[in-house]
């Protein structure tokens, strides 16, 4: 285009150098030195008191005719370079009123008189640059009404750009992700960071994003919960985040924020990081060592470390042992079981030390043999004469193989005989040495991989305002507890208040949160809380037998009869039987060996047990009889300690002991059989002219089966007939029917041969 065209005249104004008529410096030396006075020495105000702290709403701004070439309310940290800015929203003069990129900006700071360029790193205008545009960008769009095209200036960025020189160059003042990525300060420390940049990839609708507290970026590497908060955009660009417990990752010695690339990441935990007010100051918090304190409710499964829990023990469970085995997988036992193991161990390597040391041995004995063996020879051409001419060595050798020794130590003197006596003590003490070396060399090698045995606790915790109920408990899993936590858990704990810091969540088993702690862990235990979900301890099965119970947290304790003996299970089960009572009988399945429990030595027919933590999953319509399940944190013991406890024992003692109860072991055994073969008829049970007839247990205890409300209690009840609903009604008169009697055999004719036979495709004619 030639010269004179307006077209080149309108390019060339809006183009032209900002050093045409050279005031910018000049301007910004007296509005710089006010802004720096204000800044430093005048009163702070801070921006919610500013706006009459409003709340930042995102409206549509009414960007001037040669103002902003973008829409900032797509802005971000990238953007910011291809941006062109008035120098203030004060200037009318056309002349003076230009417009400013990022080139001119960059130039005028260079060439202020406060700057020494020498002292400016690489990198660092772009990095603050992009961050002081986006937060007066964001500034201006969520408070239109106070900041409306006033803050998104050239001078405002200039102000700011030489403001933060002062602080990080001249006064040598570090932001705290500058703290952090040089390794001076601790990345587990409560800091405040905003979201300034979320990037979507391809791939599973994964996300990812990056922090700034201000001053510095970087990329931020999150979990599954984080990336659900972003997905449903609870989390977003401009959210303040406070997160403690971060790890900073593929950065093993201290690096400059400027130099960050990809490989560098702050790793957050969702369970340690919560959203904060927006005014909330970026950086490190006040008391930026102490962890958040959460509740359990608000624990998210799959959100990494927890930085502090209060809560409530409501149940503690018996220390168990975690073997990790290398050819096979790994084995939970309890404490009985996990002695039997030991010992079973111990023995084993005791045997294979006798059977290495006698081997080593008898081959040293045949190694030594073969050597006096070959020196025999030398030894009989010696004469008499030329005894006194031989060493100690020679003069013992001499004398092992000689056919009489006597002989040979009636020449020597005493002072040698004295010395061949020392030297053979030697020689045996370098025996047994050697000895000792080779089977502990063969030992150690055999028995490398020695047993990894783990304690483990296991606790039942819950919120302090769900103490009473029990509603939304965790599982909490310590392991390798040192000394003073287990001696405190060995003691009495349930219903303690304990503060937890750093834990880690395991999702979810069994429909129940797992938490475990780690070497970090501290425990913080305070005082007992009076109120809580206490245990029940079961006198009587009737309950159980109604149907309709269902313990706390599907738990049962309880103190029962053994009435037989171990039966194995087709589906590779131990079942046993316990009665109570009044002949309420239950079993309960034990996974496997009964023996690899340690328990089986309990279980004889007669036995008094203790029972707790067994399983009760409630009740099953298809079992003739409850059935309970044995797992890894139940206990059985004939010897409890609990005052309570042996108040009920002693009671079954007493009753056991009665002479009309003599038989009653005998009787419950009858009654399981009659279970089992589904004939309930009482007169096979209970006879009137039985010897039985003096037990104290009633006609419908014996008459009633599982599921089924006894005529007692239908009685007693105060609901009348019309109030069961239609369902109840029906299940009611089932009941009243019994149960059906046996199938009878249908004889039928043997089938036709021909009928038995394959059969055979018809071919085409």
């Amino acid at each position: 285009k030639r010269p004179g065209s307006p077209t080149y005249e309108i390019n060339h104004t809006f183009k032209r150098t900002v050093y045409d008529e050279k005031w910018e410096n000049d301007a910004l030396k007296t509005s710089f030195d006010v802004y720096l006075s204000k800044k430093v020495n005048g009163p702070k105000v801070l921006l919610p008191k500013a706006v009459d702290w409003i709340t930042p709403k995102t409206q549509n701004l009414k960007v001037p005719k040669h103002g902003s070439n973008i829409d900032i309310l797509k802005l971000n940290t990238d953007d910011a370079f291809n941006l062109k800015l008035f120098w203030n929203n004060k200037l009318s003069d056309l002349c003076k009123n230009k417009i400013y990129n990022f080139q001119d900006i960059k130039t005028i700071f260079l060439s202020h008189h406060f700057v020494n360029v020498k002292l400016v790193p690489k990198k660092w205008i772009e990095n603050h640059f992009s961050l002081i545009v986006w937060k007066l960008a964001a500034t201006q769009i969520s408070f239109p009404n106070h900041f409306g095209n006033k803050l998104l200036t050239a001078e405002n960025i200039l102000h700011q750009l030489l403001f933060r020189y002062y602080r990080e160059i001249e006064k040598c003042q570090r932001s705290a992700l500058k703290k952090i990525l040089e390794k001076d300060e601790s990345a587990t420390k409560r800091i405040i960071l905003c979201v300034s940049k979320v990037i979507k990839t391809n791939i599973a609708e994964i996300f990812s994003i990056e922090l700034t507290d201000g001053w510095y970026r970087i990329q931020g590497l999150i979990d599954y919960e984080m990336n659900v908060l972003l997905h449903k955009g609870i989390v977003k660009v401009g959210t303040k985040l406070m997160i403690c417990n971060a790890e900073l990752i593929g950065a093993r010695e201290g690096i400059d924020p400027l130099d960050v690339h990809d490989g560098i990441k702050l790793k957050i935990s969702t369970n340690s990081t919560r959203r904060v007010r927006w005014y909330t100051k970026l950086g490190f918090y006040k008391n930026a060592s102490l962890p958040i304190p959460i509740t359990l409710e608000s624990v998210l499964p799959r959100g990494g470390i927890i930085g502090s829990l209060s809560l409530i023990i409501l149940r503690k469970y018996p220390m168990m042992y975690f073997e990790r085995r290398t050819n096979s997988k790994s084995i939970l036992r309890n404490e009985k079981a996990e002695a039997i193991e030991a010992e079973k161990y111990e023995v084993s390597k005791q045997k294979s030390l006798e059977i290495i040391s006698n081997k080593v041995e008898t081959e040293m004995i045949s190694e030594m043999a073969s050597t006096n063996k070959k020196s025999k020879k030398c030894f009989l051409r010696i004469k008499k004469e030329n005894v006194d001419e031989l060493s100690i060595e020679e003069l013992s050798n001499l004398i092992e193989n000689s056919i009489d020794p006597i002989e040979i130590q009636s020449l020597l003197s005493q002072e040698k005989l004295d010395a061949i006596n020392n030297f053979k003590k030697s020689e045996q003490e370098r025996f047994y040495n050697e000895l000792q070396k080779r089977v502990n060399k063969i030992f150690n090698d055999q028995f490398k991989n020695d047993r990894k045995v783990i304690p483990l606790f296991k606790l039942r915790v819950v919120d302090e305002k769900y103490a009473s109920t029990g509603l939304k408990s965790a599982i909490l899993s310590i392991w390798n507890p040192s000394e003073d936590v287990s001696t405190i858990l060995n003691k009495s704990c349930e219903g303690q208040y304990c503060k937890f810091y750093h834990l880690t969540t395991n999702g979810f088993k069994n429909g129940e949160l797992q938490i475990s702690a780690n070497k970090n862990t501290r425990f913080n235990f305070q005082g007992f809380k009076s109120e809580y979900a206490k245990r029940e301890v079961q006198k009587s099965f009737k309950n159980i037998w109604l149907g309709t119970y269902l313990p706390l947290f599907g738990e049962l304790d309880f103190v029962g009869i053994v009435i037989s003996n171990i039966n194995k299970n087709i589906n590779f089960c131990n079942e046993i039987y316990i009665s109570d009572k009044e002949m309420n009988i239950i079993s309960i399945l034990f996974q496997g060996d009964i023996k690899e429990y340690g328990c089986d030595d309990l279980m004889s027919p007669g036995s008094i047990i203790f029972a707790t933590n067994i399983q009760f999953k409630g009740f099953n319509p298809k079992s003739s009889i409850p059935k309970l399940y044995n797992t890894e944190q139940s206990s059985f013991t004939t010897i409890p300690k609990a005052e309570h406890i042996l108040k009920i024992f002693n009671d079954y003692k007493i009753f056991m002991k009665k002479s009309e109860n003599q038989d009653f072991i005998k009787c419950c055994q009858n009654k399981l059989n009659d279970i089992s073969n589904k004939n309930i008829e009482v007169t096979k049970i209970c006879n009137k002219d039985s010897k039985y007839q003096c037990l104290n247990t009633s006609k419908n205890a014996f008459n009633r089966s599982y599921g089924e409300l006894s005529t007692t209690i239908m009685k007693t009840s105060n609901t009348s007939q019309s109030e069961y609903s239609p369902a109840q009604k029906r299940i009611k008169m089932l009941n009243n029917y019994g149960r059906p009697p046996p199938l009878t055999i249908v004889h039928t004719k043997p089938p036709d041969k021909k009928l038995m036979s394959q059969f055979k495709t018809p071919t085409r004619l």
